[in-house]
């Protein structure tokens, strides 16, 4: 079963190369680990909005992910390489 309270951040485009999942459980997400600052494309998989944002603690330049939306190249929006923070506008997400 796959699980749609996520959403999973990869450090390429087109979904490659390493890859964060980061679930709905909180709503507000600050630690990427590797992949923050990294992530090239993205896929959010659960119902509800998600706003990644550029700087820490949601601050800086916003990038709106549409519930069950994907990006497979955030450089044609330029958000490449950018995101440090996140939040789910909806918890729970399902």
């Amino acid at each position: 079963m796959v699980d749609r309270n996520l959403i999973t951040l990869w450090e390429h485009d087109d979904y490659k190369g390493a890859r964060k999942d980061v679930t709905c459980v909180t709503q507000i997400r600050d630690d990427l680990g590797a992949l923050e600052n990294q992530a090239s494309s993205m896929a959010n998989a659960s119902y509800s909005g998600i706003d990644l944002y550029s700087g820490d603690n949601l601050t800086g330049v916003r990038y709106y992910a549409a519930p069950r939306s994907n990006d497979s190249d955030f450089t044609n929006n330029g958000f490449d390489n950018t995101v440090e923070s996140l939040r789910f506008r909806t918890v729970p997400c399902a």
